[in-house]
């Protein structure tokens, strides 16, 4: 059991959360606040109304808006009426300050529009990759988190087994290659459960856009080790939207580059074709809203094994290595009344590969009989639902279920027809013959999340409370040396003994290496089984992993001065999934932000109190 509990008085305006948020003040022409003054904010695309109240301060503030354009109006006695265009983007706040004219109310001022730009309110390192990035930066396999490197602290993502992906960032802790990086759809996660990273991908299509936060990420985030990828998905508008597209790849129209051409494989086939539809719109206009994608990856390859050693060299082959992915995501939105949206999603994915395995990127030199099967499927369900409980108050609630089932498997015949060593054991022929297989790992399991978030706005201060909360059940179970792993002699070996010993000691070889019979005449070097339970001992020594996990956290920012603000917080953490004893790690620390007259921003962060010691309780 792991209990944790953490102070910080850091910046919370920029939320990871796949919502965003406009705050602003509405002053005259001399500067001063009208705090009579009555603020809409609405969607340009669904419709979506929020009507805000404006303290004494003139300040006003939207939560939990999706992600899109909006038109901000004002409506003062007195003085014209105002409307702007604002940019929302997720877990983003957008400033937007109005500045109001006297005159009749049947007159409008128009202002551009604003758009979130540096952020004086928040020491966060990150950004957010927009939609039009996503539509046209090339990809190669229409991967959305490819763009992840192009924010600050953000390397290349990677693939993992069990169809996972790593998102290393800056700051994570050593050893972790993006493991431990955080990744949310819609506020629900999609970690793989009881191992690292991402365990479940979306089309391209569905993506609105996603936030990746690397550093001094605000206690909104929850539990997470490294940083963050926060992903919205788009939803349906009062116009149809619809796409239906292909790409193709082929090795006819690749370059292969002729100065390290393969002799063995002088031709290499690759083909991939990547298909699918979009469709968007209303169910009922200014109300209900659909969005669905559905798109299909086939990607067919071939993979030289070519084995140098004489004795195994007949045995050189080209295999094929194919992938199969599809990928569905349904999503309705419903504008239940003037103060309540709802939105519920289901996506899906399932896929197939048959690869060598791969160390740090690179192909081991294994021949096709101890290459690895993969099939997965995923599937996450989230609704959410969105409350403005007053003209200052609004909640979001979110429930989530994700579900993962991932294998690595032995390969079968027909992975590889007519393969030296399908169905045997892990065989090891020093230098370069690997075949069979005794190892398998499977992963199953199901994550139910609860989220709440709350935004008050009350006077100078915008404050935020809530938590999360996730039960996990299963996990990774890992099956090695079954039946058993072995390492036999090379026949070089077994000569060179030869030679050495008189005829009647001499180890008699085969005349050829062609089969599995020929290749377990070799004598035996070590050999490897295994034995007992694989399965780890849960708490109370039960076979099924669970893992609970609750986050708790109230944070503000205090806007003392136009050019004054502080942010503060508190979080506090319990994770149950490890077996040692719970520890408590504490720290508090304080930041100052605001303007110069220049319009500079300046920071100072002082560090009152941390302890990284870990106690037992």
């Amino acid at each position: 059991m792991l209990l944790a509990l953490e102070v910080g008085l850091c910046g919370i305006v920029r939320a990871q959360d796949s919502t965003g948020t406009i705050v602003g003040r509405i002053t005259d022409q001399s500067g001063a606040a009208i705090p009579g003054a009555s603020v809409v904010v609405t969607n340009k695309d669904t419709g979506l109304r929020r009507a805000l109240a404006v303290s004494e301060a003139g300040e006003f503030s939207a939560a939990a808006l999706l992600p899109g354009v909006y038109e901000v109006t004002a409506d003062a006695k007195g003085f014209k009426h105002l409307a702007r265009e604002a940019i929302v983007e997720a877990g983003i706040t957008t400033s937007l300050n109005l500045g109001m004219e006297v005159g009749p109310a049947s007159e409008q001022l128009t202002v551009r529009a604003a758009v979130p730009q540096m952020s004086y309110e928040s020491h966060e390192i990150g950004g957010v990759v927009t939609p039009s990035q996503i539509e046209t930066v090339p990809l190669n396999g229409r991967d959305y988190l490819e763009l992840a490197k192009l924010e600050p602290g953000a390397q290349q993502p990677t693939s993992a087994s069990n169809n996972r992906t790593l998102v290393p960032l800056l700051g994570a802790p050593a050893g972790q290659n993006g493991r431990a990086t955080r990744v949310t759809v819609d506020g629900g996660s999609v970690m793989e459960i009881g191992n690292g990273g991402a365990a479940m991908d979306f089309s391209q299509e569905v993506v609105q856009e996603f936030q990746v936060s690397t550093v001094n990420f605000d206690l909104s985030t929850a539990a997470t080790a490294s940083g963050a990828v926060n992903v919205a998905t788009r939803s349906g508008t009062n116009e149809f939207h619809g796409s239906a597209f292909v790409f193709f790849r082929d090795h006819h129209l690749s370059a292969y580059p002729g100065l390290t051409r393969d002799p063995s494989d002088p031709d290499p086939f690759f083909q991939r074709e990547q298909y699918g539809v979009a469709l968007g719109g209303p169910v009922h206009r200014d109300r209900a809203f659909f969005f669905g994608t559905f798109e299909r990856n086939e990607q067919h390859g071939v993979i030289a094994t070519k084995l140098v050693t004489p004795d195994f060299a007949p045995l050189s082959r080209i295999v094929p290595s194919p992938t199969y992915v599809d990928q569905l995501t349904f999503r309705t939105d419903f504008q239940l009344s003037d103060r309540e949206s709802l939105f519920v999603r289901y996506s899906h994915e399932d896929s197939f590969s048959f690869a060598p395995t791969t160390v740090n990127g690179v192909v081991t030199s294994t021949y096709p009989s101890a290459w690895v099967r993969q099939p997965s499927w995923a599937d996450q369900s989230i609704l959410g639902l969105t409350s403005q409980l007053g003209t200052r108050e609004t909640n979001v609630v979110r429930f989530s279920y994700f579900f993962v089932s991932a294998a690595q498997q032995s390969p079968q015949p027909s992975d590889c027809f007519d393969c030296l060593g399908i169905g045997a054991p892990s065989i090891t022929v020093r230098p370069d013959l690997f075949i069979g297989s005794s190892t398998t790992d499977t992963v199953l399991g199901r994550r139910y999340q609860l989220t709440d978030l709350f935004t008050w706005q009350k006077s100078a201060h915008r404050m935020q409370f809530g938590g999360d909360w996730e039960t996990a059940r299963g996990g990774r179970t890992d099956i090695a040396d079954q039946p058993v792993t072995m390492t036999l002699f090379s026949p070089q070996s077994v000569r060179t003994f030869n030679a050495l010993q008189p005829p009647n000691l001499q180890i008699p070889l085969p005349a050829t290496f062609l089969t599995l019979s020929d290749i377990l005449q070799l004598p035996l070097q070590n050999f490897t089984v295994g034995i007992g339970d694989p399965q780890v001992p849960q708490v109370g020594f039960g076979k099924v992993r669970v893992a609970p996990l609750v986050y708790l956290f109230f944070q503000d920012t205090w806007q003392l001065h136009p050019r004054f603000m502080v942010n503060y917080g508190l979080g506090w953490t319990y994770d149950a999934q490890e077996l040692e004893g719970p520890f408590a790690v504490i720290g508090i620390c304080l930041e100052l932000q605001g303007r110069r007259e220049n319009g500079h921003p300046w920071r100072r962060r002082s560090l009152l109190r941390r302890s990284d010691a870990v106690r037992h309780l």
